[in-house]
């Protein structure tokens, strides 16, 4: 009997905090959903059975007082690590997020079993013990207790931690996990040990009993309160770095949009005195004199051709302007572009999607081995979605987020410029995608022109 009692105890101890345990990383599994489930199952079930062996052989040996029913506990803590090394090996993220959930499920399991415990000592304050957990009536109590309170536990990982997991990198999860093991620690040297007949004896104690729990939640509570306010400022900090990098990146196709007009004009300006120029050489007839000056002349227009890549000004402008930069890297640009002279999107969004990709591509590819310096640009509308891709070389240095997200590798940008592609995208009901070999990387954008932005 003694064998069942503890098995059941720990089962129903253990399950609704394994549960607990997983709900932030649902889609973090290393394997299937179900043959994760099956896998923890058979392990929890795998630690019940030995816990209970070890209670019932310790029953045994040793007096039925509060010194069994610490021993017990100690078994109890000791049967969790096969539990750790199966959860910090079944999730796929950094173990800092991992250890903070696992601690913080521990101290959500022991301030509900204290409670829990507290109540069934009041109930049976006055039957004998024999020193061993889960007596009577306990393991139900302790359920309802469970169920009572578990769903506080549950609106922080939700209300907070969930919603932030993605943004959250080694820093702040590794500040979550020292914060929960401290807790941990403080409660379970306190709480293990206690003798719970003596709340009821003392009502400061006991006041103190319930001041310590409570504080525990709202230290929590506080804690996640504070990441969430950092993150709300460091969210708006970014957005406010990814405008001023976007306007940066106007400005500059700006300023070459200036200096197009303003090389035109001085052209056009100069004309008349190339014309005379030639016109005394051939008065004179120098033809020889004429037609060099001829070549030269034509020699230096090439220099302030604008290429002809689309029938769209805009987008013409953008890649006639990083064809010009990719060349003086030695870079091998190849186009393709089939546009009409319009598109239903702004110019402006245009002008930062077009010229994030081509700023990247271009430092990337100059990066790369000379011999190997490439880049393939191919624009095309076809059946009302305008789609870009995008493949360059790169010297096959890649920073990534901590959850996989590429990152920019220029000092202090960390992935601006493909944040605002996503975003022109999401904007029209598009998408991208960026993935790498071992020698190029590839972007894909699709943009919407029947947006409802247009309607």
């Amino acid at each position: 009997m003694i064998f069942l009692r503890l098995c059941f105890g720990y089962l129903v101890q253990l399950v609704p905090f394994a549960l607990l345990c997983f709900l932030p990383f649902m889609n973090h599994f290393r394997f299937s959903k179900r043959k994760t489930t099956v896998l923890t199952a058979c392990i929890i079930l795998g630690c019940s059975f030995v816990f209970s062996i070890s209670g019932t052989f310790l029953a045994g040996i040793l007096p039925g007082n509060h010194s069994l029913f610490q021993a017990v506990n100690l078994i109890f803590m000791f049967c969790l690590l096969p539990c750790l090394f199966w959860y910090i090996y079944a999730i796929k993220t950094i173990w800092q997020k991992k250890l903070f959930i696992f601690s913080f499920t521990l101290t959500c399991a022991l301030i509900i079993t204290s409670i829990g415990n507290m109540v069934s000592t009041w109930i049976y304050y006055d039957a004998s013990t024999d020193g061993l957990p889960y007596k009577g009536y306990t393991t139900v109590i302790l359920l309802f207790v469970s169920v009572l309170f578990l769903p506080l536990w549950s609106f922080l990982l939700k209300k907070y931690f969930v919603p932030l997991e993605e943004v959250f990198g080694k820093k702040e999860s590794g500040h979550l996990a020292i914060l929960s093991l401290i807790l941990f620690i403080v409660l379970s040297s306190w709480l293990s040990f206690f003798n719970y007949d003596s709340l009821f004896r003392e009502p400061t104690l006991f006041f103190l009993y319930f001041a310590l729990l409570t504080s525990a939640y709202m230290i929590y509570l506080l804690y996640f309160k504070m990441f969430s306010s950092l993150q709300e400022k460091h969210v708006t900090e970014k957005r406010y770095m990814e405008v001023e990098y976007n306007m940066q990146l106007l400005d500059k196709q700006y300023t070459q949009l200036q200096e197009n007009i303003e090389n035109s004009r001085r052209l056009k300006h100069d004309l008349k005195h190339h014309m005379l120029a030639i016109y005394e050489y051939l008065n004179q007839h120098e033809n020889e004199k004429a037609a060099d000056y001829i070549q030269k002349y034509l020699h230096t227009l090439q220099e302030f051709e604008l290429l002809k890549f689309c029938n769209h000004q805009l987008i013409n402008m953008i890649v006639s302007h990083y064809y010009a930069l990719a060349k003086e890297q030695d870079i091998d640009f190849q186009v393709h572009i089939s546009l009409p002279k319009e598109l239903p999107i702004a110019n402006s969004d245009l002008a930062i999607l077009l010229g994030n990709l081509l700023e990247n591509a271009v430092a990337a590819a100059s990066k790369s081995k000379p011999d190997e310096r490439s880049i393939q640009l191919n624009i095309i509308l076809h059946r009302k979605m305008l789609a870009i891709t995008l493949d360059n070389s790169f010297n096959g240095e890649i920073k990534c987020s901590d959850n996989g997200e590429y990152l920019s590798t220029k000092e202090k940008h960390n992935g601006m410029g493909l944040k605002s592609i996503a975003d022109i995208s999401n904007k029209y009901n598009g998408g991208v995608e960026f993935h790498h070999d071992d020698r190029e990387f590839h972007s894909c954008v699709m943009i919407g022109t029947e947006s409802s932005l247009f309607r």
